[in-house]
Protein backbone atom coordinates (compact mmCIF):
# COMPACT_ATOMS: atom_id res chain seq x y z
CA UNK A 1 0.00 0.00 0.00
CA UNK A 2 1.51 3.31 -1.10
CA UNK A 3 2.15 5.97 1.52
CA UNK A 4 -0.14 8.94 0.84
CA UNK A 5 2.56 11.50 1.56
CA UNK A 6 4.65 10.07 -1.27
CA UNK A 7 4.35 10.68 -4.98
CA UNK A 8 3.04 7.59 -6.75
CA UNK A 9 4.28 6.54 -10.17
CA UNK A 10 1.77 4.39 -12.06
CA UNK A 11 3.19 2.10 -14.74
CA UNK A 12 0.60 1.02 -17.32
CA UNK A 13 2.04 -2.26 -18.54
CA UNK A 14 0.15 -5.43 -19.27
CA UNK A 15 2.52 -7.20 -21.62
CA UNK A 16 4.22 -10.37 -20.52
CA UNK A 17 7.32 -12.15 -21.68
CA UNK A 18 7.18 -15.54 -23.38
CA UNK A 19 7.59 -17.20 -19.99
CA UNK A 20 4.54 -15.34 -18.65
CA UNK A 21 6.69 -13.60 -16.07
CA UNK A 22 6.54 -9.79 -15.80
CA UNK A 23 9.23 -8.35 -18.04
CA UNK A 24 12.41 -7.10 -16.46
CA UNK A 25 11.47 -3.66 -17.79
CA UNK A 26 8.68 -3.55 -15.20
CA UNK A 27 11.05 -4.80 -12.49
CA UNK A 28 13.70 -2.25 -13.41
CA UNK A 29 11.22 0.63 -13.26
CA UNK A 30 9.83 -0.61 -9.93
CA UNK A 31 13.37 -0.82 -8.53
CA UNK A 32 14.23 2.66 -9.80
CA UNK A 33 11.11 4.10 -8.17
CA UNK A 34 11.81 2.39 -4.87
CA UNK A 35 15.36 3.77 -4.84
CA UNK A 36 14.01 7.32 -5.05
CA UNK A 37 13.13 9.07 -1.84
CA UNK A 38 9.53 10.22 -1.75
CA UNK A 39 8.19 7.86 -4.44
CA UNK A 40 6.01 4.75 -4.49
CA UNK A 41 5.11 2.42 -7.34
CA UNK A 42 1.77 1.23 -8.75
CA UNK A 43 1.21 -1.21 -11.65
CA UNK A 44 -1.87 -1.22 -13.90
CA UNK A 45 -2.17 -4.30 -16.10
CA UNK A 46 -5.79 -4.25 -17.24
CA UNK A 47 -8.83 -2.03 -16.70
CA UNK A 48 -11.97 -3.01 -14.84
CA UNK A 49 -14.93 -3.34 -17.25
CA UNK A 50 -17.21 -1.24 -15.06
CA UNK A 51 -14.68 1.60 -14.87
CA UNK A 52 -14.36 1.49 -18.66
CA UNK A 53 -18.15 1.52 -19.07
CA UNK A 54 -18.53 4.49 -16.71
CA UNK A 55 -15.43 6.30 -18.01
CA UNK A 56 -14.42 6.81 -14.40
CA UNK A 57 -10.87 5.79 -13.54
CA UNK A 58 -10.58 7.50 -10.19
CA UNK A 59 -8.29 5.48 -7.94
CA UNK A 60 -6.67 3.66 -10.88
CA UNK A 61 -4.15 6.26 -12.01
CA UNK A 62 -1.92 8.56 -9.98
CA UNK A 63 -0.62 12.03 -10.81
CA UNK A 64 2.52 10.50 -12.43
CA UNK A 65 2.08 7.90 -15.15
CA UNK A 66 4.28 5.95 -17.56
CA UNK A 67 1.99 4.82 -20.33
CA UNK A 68 3.43 1.72 -21.99
CA UNK A 69 0.83 -0.88 -22.88
CA UNK A 70 -2.12 -2.93 -21.73
CA UNK A 71 -2.48 -6.69 -21.91
CA UNK A 72 -2.94 -7.92 -25.49
CA UNK A 73 -6.58 -8.75 -24.87
CA UNK A 74 -7.42 -5.13 -24.01
CA UNK A 75 -9.33 -3.17 -26.65
CA UNK A 76 -7.43 -0.14 -27.91
CA UNK A 77 -10.55 1.95 -27.40
CA UNK A 78 -10.41 1.17 -23.67
CA UNK A 79 -6.95 2.66 -23.49
CA UNK A 80 -8.15 5.67 -25.49
CA UNK A 81 -11.00 6.20 -23.01
CA UNK A 82 -8.60 6.07 -20.10
CA UNK A 83 -6.18 8.50 -21.73
CA UNK A 84 -8.97 10.97 -22.48
CA UNK A 85 -10.11 10.76 -18.85
CA UNK A 86 -6.57 11.40 -17.60
CA UNK A 87 -6.17 14.36 -19.95
CA UNK A 88 -9.46 15.87 -18.79
CA UNK A 89 -8.33 15.81 -15.15
CA UNK A 90 -5.57 18.20 -16.19
CA UNK A 91 -3.20 17.49 -13.32
CA UNK A 92 -1.29 14.34 -14.30
CA UNK A 93 2.28 14.16 -15.56
CA UNK A 94 2.16 11.47 -18.24
CA UNK A 95 5.10 9.96 -20.09
CA UNK A 96 3.81 9.00 -23.55
CA UNK A 97 0.37 10.46 -23.27
CA UNK A 98 0.69 12.59 -26.41
CA UNK A 99 0.73 9.99 -29.17
CA UNK A 100 0.28 11.55 -32.60
CA UNK A 101 -2.50 9.62 -34.29
CA UNK A 102 -3.59 7.92 -31.08
CA UNK A 103 -2.42 4.75 -29.42
CA UNK A 104 -3.16 2.41 -32.33
CA UNK A 105 -1.74 4.38 -35.23
CA UNK A 106 1.35 5.58 -33.38
CA UNK A 107 2.42 1.96 -32.99
CA UNK A 108 1.90 1.36 -36.71
CA UNK A 109 5.25 1.42 -38.51
CA UNK A 110 3.59 2.45 -41.77
CA UNK A 111 1.96 5.43 -40.03
CA UNK A 112 5.32 6.33 -38.48
CA UNK A 113 7.00 6.27 -41.90
CA UNK A 114 4.38 8.77 -43.05
CA UNK A 115 5.13 11.07 -40.10
CA UNK A 116 8.84 10.90 -40.91
CA UNK A 117 8.17 11.44 -44.62
CA UNK A 118 6.32 14.74 -44.12
CA UNK A 119 8.89 16.15 -41.71
CA UNK A 120 11.12 18.77 -43.33
CA UNK A 121 14.29 16.99 -42.19
CA UNK A 122 13.38 13.33 -41.77
CA UNK A 123 11.98 13.03 -45.27
CA UNK A 124 15.58 12.78 -46.45
CA UNK A 125 16.20 9.92 -44.01
CA UNK A 126 13.07 7.87 -44.63
CA UNK A 127 12.81 4.98 -47.12
CA UNK A 128 9.54 4.71 -49.03
CA UNK A 129 7.05 2.20 -47.65
CA UNK A 130 3.94 0.67 -49.21
CA UNK A 131 0.95 -1.14 -47.77
CA UNK A 132 0.44 -4.66 -49.13
CA UNK A 133 -1.96 -7.55 -48.65
CA UNK A 134 -0.35 -10.27 -50.76
CA UNK A 135 2.61 -11.31 -52.87
CA UNK A 136 0.79 -9.93 -55.91
CA UNK A 137 1.04 -6.44 -54.45
CA UNK A 138 4.83 -6.80 -54.22
CA UNK A 139 5.03 -8.08 -57.80
CA UNK A 140 3.01 -5.10 -58.99
CA UNK A 141 5.20 -2.59 -57.15
CA UNK A 142 8.32 -4.16 -58.68
CA UNK A 143 6.75 -4.27 -62.16
CA UNK A 144 5.87 -0.56 -61.85
CA UNK A 145 9.48 0.13 -60.78
CA UNK A 146 8.37 1.58 -57.48
CA UNK A 147 10.50 -1.03 -55.74
CA UNK A 148 13.33 -3.33 -56.69
CA UNK A 149 14.67 -6.43 -54.97
CA UNK A 150 15.73 -7.04 -52.29
CA UNK A 151 12.78 -5.82 -50.23
CA UNK A 152 11.68 -6.20 -46.64
CA UNK A 153 8.14 -7.15 -45.63
CA UNK A 154 7.12 -6.11 -42.12
CA UNK A 155 4.31 -6.76 -39.74
CA UNK A 156 3.31 -3.15 -39.08
CA UNK A 157 2.86 -3.91 -35.38
CA UNK A 158 5.73 -6.37 -34.89
CA UNK A 159 8.27 -6.16 -32.08
CA UNK A 160 11.77 -7.49 -31.38
CA UNK A 161 12.35 -8.22 -35.07
CA UNK A 162 9.44 -10.66 -35.32
CA UNK A 163 7.27 -10.63 -38.44
CA UNK A 164 9.99 -9.26 -40.74
CA UNK A 165 10.97 -11.11 -43.93
CA UNK A 166 13.81 -10.30 -46.34
CA UNK A 167 12.93 -11.16 -49.94
CA UNK A 168 15.99 -11.36 -52.15
CA UNK A 169 14.42 -11.72 -55.61
CA UNK A 170 11.34 -12.84 -57.57
CA UNK A 171 12.16 -16.52 -57.17
CA UNK A 172 12.57 -16.11 -53.43
CA UNK A 173 9.19 -14.34 -53.26
CA UNK A 174 7.51 -17.42 -54.73
CA UNK A 175 9.03 -19.66 -52.05
CA UNK A 176 8.68 -17.47 -48.99
CA UNK A 177 5.72 -17.50 -46.63
CA UNK A 178 4.56 -14.00 -45.70
CA UNK A 179 3.52 -13.27 -42.12
CA UNK A 180 -0.21 -13.39 -41.48
CA UNK A 181 -0.54 -9.79 -40.34
CA UNK A 182 -1.09 -6.21 -41.43
CA UNK A 183 1.82 -5.81 -43.80
CA UNK A 184 4.03 -3.17 -45.37
CA UNK A 185 6.97 -3.45 -47.76
CA UNK A 186 10.02 -1.23 -48.16
CA UNK A 187 13.49 -1.37 -49.75
CA UNK A 188 16.13 -3.44 -48.01
CA UNK A 189 18.95 -1.17 -46.85
CA UNK A 190 22.45 -2.60 -47.04
CA UNK A 191 23.80 -1.22 -43.80
CA UNK A 192 26.98 -1.41 -41.81
CA UNK A 193 25.59 -0.39 -38.42
CA UNK A 194 22.24 0.05 -36.74
CA UNK A 195 21.62 2.08 -33.59
CA UNK A 196 19.03 1.97 -30.86
CA UNK A 197 18.74 5.50 -29.48
CA UNK A 198 16.61 6.19 -26.42
CA UNK A 199 14.99 9.62 -26.23
CA UNK A 200 13.43 11.06 -23.08
CA UNK A 201 12.01 14.58 -22.85
CA UNK A 202 13.49 15.75 -26.16
CA UNK A 203 17.02 14.50 -25.32
CA UNK A 204 18.91 11.45 -26.59
CA UNK A 205 20.01 9.82 -23.34
CA UNK A 206 21.44 6.44 -24.40
CA UNK A 207 22.80 4.82 -27.59
CA UNK A 208 23.75 1.26 -28.48
CA UNK A 209 25.46 0.37 -31.78
CA UNK A 210 24.79 -2.96 -33.50
CA UNK A 211 26.81 -4.50 -36.34
CA UNK A 212 24.56 -5.49 -39.25
CA UNK A 213 27.21 -5.80 -41.97
CA UNK A 214 28.75 -8.97 -40.58
CA UNK A 215 25.60 -10.90 -39.79
CA UNK A 216 25.87 -14.45 -41.09
CA UNK A 217 22.19 -14.31 -42.05
CA UNK A 218 21.08 -10.74 -42.98
CA UNK A 219 17.46 -11.90 -42.83
CA UNK A 220 17.67 -12.83 -39.15
CA UNK A 221 15.86 -9.73 -37.91
CA UNK A 222 15.34 -11.10 -34.42
CA UNK A 223 19.13 -11.29 -34.01
CA UNK A 224 19.45 -7.81 -35.51
CA UNK A 225 16.92 -6.51 -33.02
CA UNK A 226 18.71 -8.18 -30.12
CA UNK A 227 22.00 -6.75 -31.28
CA UNK A 228 24.97 -8.41 -32.98
CA UNK A 229 28.41 -7.25 -31.83
CA UNK A 230 26.82 -4.70 -29.51
CA UNK A 231 28.95 -1.71 -28.58
CA UNK A 232 28.79 1.75 -27.06
CA UNK A 233 28.99 4.41 -29.77
CA UNK A 234 32.06 6.58 -29.12
CA UNK A 235 32.33 8.67 -32.30
CA UNK A 236 31.12 12.22 -31.47
CA UNK A 237 30.29 12.99 -35.11
CA UNK A 238 28.12 9.89 -35.41
CA UNK A 239 26.51 10.56 -32.04
CA UNK A 240 25.60 14.13 -32.98
CA UNK A 241 23.99 12.95 -36.21
CA UNK A 242 21.99 10.00 -34.90
CA UNK A 243 20.96 11.78 -31.70
CA UNK A 244 19.49 14.63 -33.73
CA UNK A 245 17.62 12.24 -36.02
CA UNK A 246 16.30 10.27 -33.05
CA UNK A 247 15.05 13.40 -31.29
CA UNK A 248 13.19 14.43 -34.43
CA UNK A 249 11.70 10.94 -34.72
CA UNK A 250 10.43 11.15 -31.15
CA UNK A 251 9.11 14.68 -31.67
CA UNK A 252 7.07 13.99 -34.80
CA UNK A 253 5.52 10.96 -33.07
CA UNK A 254 4.71 12.98 -29.95
CA UNK A 255 6.66 10.68 -27.64
CA UNK A 256 8.26 11.84 -24.42
CA UNK A 257 9.94 8.44 -24.27
CA UNK A 258 10.88 6.10 -27.10
CA UNK A 259 13.53 3.81 -28.53
CA UNK A 260 14.46 4.88 -32.05
CA UNK A 261 16.02 2.54 -34.61
CA UNK A 262 18.38 4.09 -37.17
CA UNK A 263 20.51 2.39 -39.81
CA UNK A 264 23.40 3.71 -41.90
CA UNK A 265 23.45 2.75 -45.57
CA UNK A 266 26.76 1.13 -46.52
CA UNK A 267 26.56 2.41 -50.10
CA UNK A 268 25.42 6.02 -49.63
CA UNK A 269 26.42 6.65 -46.00
CA UNK A 270 22.98 8.10 -45.31
CA UNK A 271 21.29 7.54 -41.97
CA UNK A 272 17.76 6.13 -42.27
CA UNK A 273 14.98 6.46 -39.70
CA UNK A 274 13.43 3.01 -39.37
CA UNK A 275 10.94 3.22 -36.52
CA UNK A 276 10.14 4.42 -33.03
CA UNK A 277 9.06 2.06 -30.26
CA UNK A 278 6.76 3.58 -27.68
CA UNK A 279 7.02 0.49 -25.45
CA UNK A 280 10.76 0.07 -25.93
CA UNK A 281 12.53 -2.00 -23.31
CA UNK A 282 16.26 -2.19 -22.69
CA UNK A 283 16.83 -5.89 -22.70
CA UNK A 284 19.67 -7.33 -24.77
CA UNK A 285 22.35 -6.01 -22.42
CA UNK A 286 21.77 -2.33 -23.14
CA UNK A 287 22.94 -1.34 -19.65
CA UNK A 288 25.92 -3.71 -19.73
CA UNK A 289 26.95 -2.31 -23.14
CA UNK A 290 26.37 1.41 -22.59
CA UNK A 291 26.39 1.89 -18.82
CA UNK A 292 23.09 3.80 -19.12
CA UNK A 293 20.30 2.77 -16.74
CA UNK A 294 17.13 3.65 -18.62
CA UNK A 295 14.81 3.18 -15.65
CA UNK A 296 16.85 5.77 -13.74
CA UNK A 297 16.71 8.11 -16.74
CA UNK A 298 12.92 7.80 -16.70
CA UNK A 299 12.85 8.68 -13.02
CA UNK A 300 15.14 11.67 -13.61
CA UNK A 301 12.45 13.01 -15.97
CA UNK A 302 9.67 12.41 -13.45
CA UNK A 303 11.70 13.99 -10.63
CA UNK A 304 12.19 17.13 -12.69
CA UNK A 305 8.59 17.23 -13.91
CA UNK A 306 7.53 16.98 -10.26
CA UNK A 307 9.45 20.20 -9.55
CA UNK A 308 7.30 21.98 -12.13
CA UNK A 309 4.14 20.52 -10.63
CA UNK A 310 5.08 21.34 -7.04
CA UNK A 311 7.19 24.51 -7.26
CA UNK A 312 6.00 26.29 -10.38
CA UNK A 313 7.20 27.45 -13.79
CA UNK A 314 10.57 29.04 -13.05
CA UNK A 315 11.89 26.37 -10.68
CA UNK A 316 10.61 23.60 -12.95
CA UNK A 317 12.19 25.02 -16.10
CA UNK A 318 15.47 25.80 -14.35
CA UNK A 319 15.76 22.33 -12.82
CA UNK A 320 14.85 20.46 -15.99
CA UNK A 321 17.12 22.56 -18.18
CA UNK A 322 20.20 22.61 -15.96
CA UNK A 323 20.00 18.83 -15.51
CA UNK A 324 20.15 18.33 -19.29
CA UNK A 325 22.77 20.73 -20.60
CA UNK A 326 25.31 17.90 -20.85
CA UNK A 327 23.15 16.29 -23.54
CA UNK A 328 23.67 19.31 -25.79
CA UNK A 329 26.29 19.36 -28.57
CA UNK A 330 29.32 21.36 -27.48
CA UNK A 331 28.64 24.53 -29.58
CA UNK A 332 25.03 24.70 -28.37
CA UNK A 333 26.05 24.10 -24.76
CA UNK A 334 28.69 26.85 -24.97
CA UNK A 335 26.14 29.33 -26.30
CA UNK A 336 23.65 28.27 -23.62
CA UNK A 337 26.19 28.87 -20.86
CA UNK A 338 27.23 32.25 -22.31
CA UNK A 339 23.60 33.36 -22.37
CA UNK A 340 23.18 32.47 -18.70
CA UNK A 341 26.29 34.51 -17.87
CA UNK A 342 25.07 37.46 -20.00
CA UNK A 343 28.15 37.05 -22.19
CA UNK A 344 26.45 36.05 -25.47
CA UNK A 345 26.34 38.33 -28.49
CA UNK A 346 22.77 38.30 -29.83
CA UNK A 347 21.61 39.72 -33.14
CA UNK A 348 18.30 41.58 -33.27
CA UNK A 349 15.47 39.12 -33.92
CA UNK A 350 12.49 39.83 -36.16
CA UNK A 351 8.93 38.86 -35.36
CA UNK A 352 6.74 39.11 -32.29
CA UNK A 353 6.75 35.52 -31.09
CA UNK A 354 8.01 34.53 -27.64
CA UNK A 355 11.44 33.47 -28.89
CA UNK A 356 12.08 36.73 -30.74
CA UNK A 357 10.85 38.83 -27.82
CA UNK A 358 13.10 36.97 -25.38
CA UNK A 359 16.15 37.39 -27.64
CA UNK A 360 15.52 41.11 -28.09
CA UNK A 361 14.86 41.73 -24.40
CA UNK A 362 18.06 39.85 -23.52
CA UNK A 363 19.97 41.97 -26.04
CA UNK A 364 18.48 45.16 -24.58
CA UNK A 365 19.32 44.24 -20.99
CA UNK A 366 22.87 43.18 -21.92
CA UNK A 367 23.33 46.62 -23.50
CA UNK A 368 22.38 48.29 -20.21
CA UNK A 369 18.60 48.39 -20.43
CA UNK A 370 16.45 48.31 -17.31
CA UNK A 371 15.61 44.70 -16.43
CA UNK A 372 12.42 45.82 -14.65
CA UNK A 373 10.88 46.40 -18.09
CA UNK A 374 11.03 42.62 -18.61
CA UNK A 375 8.19 42.01 -16.12
CA UNK A 376 5.40 41.91 -18.72
CA UNK A 377 7.39 39.56 -20.98
CA UNK A 378 8.25 37.24 -18.10
CA UNK A 379 4.59 37.11 -17.12
CA UNK A 380 3.61 36.27 -20.70
CA UNK A 381 6.22 33.51 -20.95
CA UNK A 382 5.06 32.00 -17.66
CA UNK A 383 1.45 31.92 -18.87
CA UNK A 384 2.50 30.01 -22.00
CA UNK A 385 2.24 26.18 -21.92
CA UNK A 386 5.63 24.52 -21.88
CA UNK A 387 6.68 22.00 -24.49
CA UNK A 388 4.78 18.73 -24.17
CA UNK A 389 8.12 16.84 -24.11
CA UNK A 390 9.43 18.47 -20.93
CA UNK A 391 10.00 21.60 -18.88
CA UNK A 392 11.44 23.86 -21.56
CA UNK A 393 10.07 26.64 -23.73
CA UNK A 394 8.73 25.26 -26.99
CA UNK A 395 5.63 24.69 -29.04
CA UNK A 396 2.86 22.52 -27.62
CA UNK A 397 2.27 21.21 -31.15
CA UNK A 398 3.67 17.72 -31.71
CA UNK A 399 6.78 17.66 -33.82
CA UNK A 400 7.49 21.35 -33.24
CA UNK A 401 9.60 22.43 -30.34
CA UNK A 402 9.81 18.91 -28.93
CA UNK A 403 13.60 18.80 -29.18
CA UNK A 404 15.61 20.23 -26.31
CA UNK A 405 18.63 21.03 -28.48
CA UNK A 406 16.49 23.27 -30.69
CA UNK A 407 14.58 25.00 -27.87
CA UNK A 408 17.22 25.40 -25.19
CA UNK A 409 18.32 28.85 -26.41
CA UNK A 410 15.01 30.69 -25.84
CA UNK A 411 14.82 28.80 -22.54
CA UNK A 412 18.28 30.15 -21.65
CA UNK A 413 17.16 33.71 -22.48
CA UNK A 414 14.20 33.31 -20.15
CA UNK A 415 16.30 31.89 -17.30
CA UNK A 416 18.96 34.61 -17.62
CA UNK A 417 16.41 37.44 -17.68
CA UNK A 418 14.35 35.97 -14.85
CA UNK A 419 17.39 35.49 -12.61
CA UNK A 420 18.56 39.06 -13.17
CA UNK A 421 15.04 40.38 -12.63
CA UNK A 422 14.68 38.46 -9.36
CA UNK A 423 18.02 39.78 -8.10
CA UNK A 424 16.95 43.36 -8.77
CA UNK A 425 13.66 42.71 -7.01
CA UNK A 426 15.41 40.91 -4.15
CA UNK A 427 13.40 37.72 -4.61
CA UNK A 428 16.31 35.31 -4.94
Amino acid sequence: MATKSKKILTLVEGRRSKTNIPSHTVDDIRDAVERREGWDFSLVKILDDTKVAMCDFDGVFSDYIIWRDFAPEMETVNAARAMEWIDKQGNAVVMNGHYVGGRLYNSDKFFQAGLFGIDDELKFNTPLAYLIKSKDDIKKLVAEKKLSYPVVVKDRFGTTGQGIVLIANAEHLERVKLPVARLMVMPYIYGDFEWRVFVIGGCAVGVMKKDVENLENPGDFELRSAGFNRAKEEDPTVLEKINHIACRMAAVCGLEYTGCDIIRGKVDGNYYALETNNTAGWQNQFFETTGVNMADKMMDWFDDMAVLKEKGFYEGVKTFTMNRINYLPSPVREKFEKILAFEADVDEASGNDIEAMLANKYREIKAGGDVVTAKALLDEVERTPLCWAGNFIGSSIHGRGGIFEEQCIPTAYYLAIREKYDKIQGTN
